[in-house]
Parts: structure tokens; C-alpha cells; sequence
């Protein structure tokens, strides 16, 4: 094993991502060709036979219609399939959201309502006028900053609920307004899990069950001022609830748990090496904003980190399966796909101290693609004349 290690910093250096180097997908594949062997005394004819099974099986299914295949069955975690019924224009009552498991029914409190109530508010972009409207209003009486904010939040609620009930007799206001500005029902519907874009998430209750880890929940935050900062919000799933608005509107919410990563603090919550940020797990902030959209959780993993402690987890943030984000990068006019150009250039990560591979006394490289045009008829006979040209010369 010492010999071992003393070779991996070298090659990692020769060879680069670990992609054009590593076997597993070799062994992976080796493994399932194992399987294969029925007959000990003739293995390679017992691969052989299963594997021309399985080709011919797999070509097979790929035509077959009205039977369930590993290529026609729907997605381990797709999110189409919901239980409630979209009803309403407003995109916060559009979430697509697929509950997991039975739930339950519990009646929250006045506070929590409350709570509920104004982050939906204060999320549905629709009504970002009236926030506004209220806003100047209040900051005609309010003190200071803190108490304009805090008023805000108090009274908004009951002031758009005048507003849109006033407006609706006078004016056809729809029926999205009126929902919103009525309240939600004390009881909210519970649930243990749910699949949102894509994504399984499960409650820190289940998950603490399970081998598997699915209750890790980071929110995107504003960056600071100079754009370098990580103002990201990280903690774990409590519930995933289901409120009600009259008129059949439905919004989905998770309850959450936020972990301390003030840096303002004079204790360490946070800690960042060599590109990795370690959360203090055992404080908590915000106990009074719990609740976030569904829509607006992503998912994370927390890995222990026996360096600094029990209480410490190595935040992982992954691009889950099957869920891609490509950014459009080629522009389809008059038959010719343009190819964007792409800047190749050597920087450094910060937190790497061996920069010995990059070059950084040489400029950026611009790598040009020609334009791709459709294959013609003319394309191909100029092809061939000039292979018939290039054996010419060759004879």
C-alpha cells in the first residue's frame, strides 16, 4: 500500500480526470459476465449464450408495445404523476409536486399559519405590486428599517385581503387573487416524502431508518457585494407539507431545519478547505422562517468529517440522475448549425497549491469549429472525386 501511494500523485499528474484512467466500468461489466456462467466446465460458452440472450432480448423490447420494459416504464422518480389536481394560474399554486407514502392530518397553530401565510405571500410574484403599494405606505409611519419590515409582514396580510375583496366586486378579479388573500385551512396535510423536479426527497425521520440519505436541503441565497461569497442556506427536511387555499388551490411547502453558517459569529460554524465547506451541525438559526417553497429546495448530502469533530458534515453538492442542465449553445438558421466558440483557460483553483501543470505565462486558447451544413448530394459526389483523385495519385 505504501508503494501504492507513493505512484498515485504521479499518475493522477500523468493522466489527469481519473475518467480516462479508471476500471471500474470494466469491472463493473466484468462482474455482470460472471452471471452469465451457468456451466462451470464451459464458462466462456456460458457468457457467450447470455450474452447474445440478453442482446436479443434487449432488441426485442424495444419494439414491443402495451408490456412494461426497462425501457417503456415510467421514471423511478418522476414527478408527472401527481395526486391533486393543478387548479390556478398563479405559479406558486402550478407546483408540480408527487407525494410519497400515506399522510396524516395534524391542525397547526395561529402562529404557524401565520408564518405559512406570509411566505407564500410574500413568494407569489404575481402580488409584488401590492407588497410594494404596502411597503410605501408603511414606511411613511415606520421608525426605522427593522419596524418597517416587521409592520410589513404583520399587516400585509389582513390589508391585500381588503384590497382584493374590495376589487372583486368592482372589478373581475380572478379567482387566484381572491384564494390567496383568503387564507389557508388549519389543516395541513403531512407527508414523509415527496419527488419535485426530478429529485427524492425524504423527511430526516425517514432517512434516519434508512442507509440512504435523501433530507439534505440547500436554498440559494444572494450573493454579497463582491459576488465570491457563499450566502447559501443548508439544514434538513422536518415535513413536507401540503396547505390548502380555498377554491381547490394547493401549495407545497417543506419544513425545515437550518443550520448556523453565520460567519459573523465569534464561534466557528463554518469551515472551508480545499474547496469543501464543513457545517457545524449542532447550532441552528432561523427557527422562525422554517418553511420554503418545494420548488425552490435543492437537493445535498452531508458526509462526516472526522477531522473536526462528530458534530462536523462535509456539505457534497451533486447534479442528480437523469437531470440535465445544458445550457443552448448552438443557434439553428437556414439549415447550418453554428457552433459557438469555445475559450479554453488555465486557471487555478485557489485552494490548489501545486499548480505545476498550468501555464499561466501563456494566453487563452481559442479553439474554432467550422460550420456543420446539412449532407448533400453535391457534398457527397465532391467526396468521392476527391478520393478518386487522392488513389490516383497514390498508383
Amino acid at each position: 500500500m505504501v508503494h501504492l501511494a507513493v505512484h498515485l500523485p504521479y499518475e493522477t499528474k500523468i493522466t489527469g480526470p481519473i475518467s480516462y484512467s479508471w476500471m471500474y466500468l470494466i469491472e463493473r461489466s466484468l462482474r455482470t459476465l460472471k452471471q452469465y456462467v451457468r456451466n462451470k466446465a464451459r464458462p466462456e460458452g456460458s457468457i457467450a449464450e447470455g450474452y447474445v440472450m440478453n442482446e436479443s432480448s434487449t432488441f426485442c423490447s424495444r419494439y414491443l408495445r402495451g408490456i412494461e420494459t426497462r425501457f417503456t416504464r415510467d421514471e423511478r422518480n418522476d414527478d408527472t404523476i401527481v395526486e391533486y389536481e393543478v387548479i390556478g394560474d398563479f405559479e406558486i399554486f402550478k407546483q408540480k409536486v408527487r407525494p410519497l407514502g400515506a399522510s396524516s392530518v395534524r391542525a397547526i397553530s395561529e402562529e404557524e399559519k401565520r408564518l405559512f401565510h406570509w411566505y407564500i405571500l410574500n413568494n407569489a410574484d404575481e402580488i409584488s405590486e401590492y407588497r410594494k403599494k404596502h411597503l410605501r405606505l408603511q414606511r411613511r409611519h415606520a421608525q426605522n428599517s427593522m419596524d418597517l419590515y416587521k409592520i410589513h409582514e404583520r399587516a400585509f396580510p389582513e390589508w391585500f385581503r381588503a384590497q382584493v375583496l374590495e376589487l372583486r366586486q368592482s372589478t373581475n378579479l380572478s379567482d387566484d387573487f381572491f384564494s390567496l388573500a383568503m387564507r389557508p385551512s388549519f389543516d395541513v396535510r403531512c407527508y414523509n416524502g415527496c419527488i419535485v423536479g426530478g429529485v427524492r426527497f425524504h423527511t430526516i425521520e425517514l432517512d434516519s431508518r434508512r442507509i440512504t440519505q435523501n433530507s439534505g436541503i440547500m436554498v440559494i441565497g444572494e450573493s454579497d457585494a463582491s459576488g465570491t461569497g457563499d450566502n447559501n442556506f443548508y439544514g434538513v427536511l422536518d415535513e413536507v407539507l401540503h396547505v390548502q387555499y380555498p377554491l381547490g388551490r394547493n401549495v407545497w411547502l417543506f419544513k425545515c431545519r437550518w443550520y448556523d453558517t453565520d460567519v459573523n459569529k465569534s464561534q466557528r460554524t463554518t469551515h472551508i478547505e480545499v474547496g469543501y465547506k464543513c457545517l457545524n451541525t449542532s447550532r441552528f438559526w432561523y427557527a422562525e422562517e422554517p418553511v420554503i417553497l418545494a420548488t425552490q429546495a435543492h437537493q445535498v448530502f452531508y458526509v462526516d468529517d472526522p477531522k473536526n469533530g462528530s458534530n462536523w458534515k462535509v456539505v457534497q453538492v451533486i447534479q442528480n440522475k437523469r437531470i440535465w442542465d445544458v445550457p443552448e449553445v448552438e443557434d439553428v438558421q437556414n439549415d447550418h448549425i453554428n457552433i459557438l466558440e469555445v475559450v479554453v483557460s488555465h486557471q487555478v483553483d485557489d485552494h490548489i497549491e501545486d499548480d505545476t501543470l498550468c501555464r499561466n505565462d501563456v494566453d487563452p486558447t481559442i479553439v474554432e469549429r467550422p460550420v456543420v451544413r446539412h449532407v448533400t448530394d453535391d457534398f457527397i459526389d465532391d467526396v468521392d472525386e476527391h478520393l478518386s483523385h487522392a488513389s490516383d495519385e497514390k498508383l
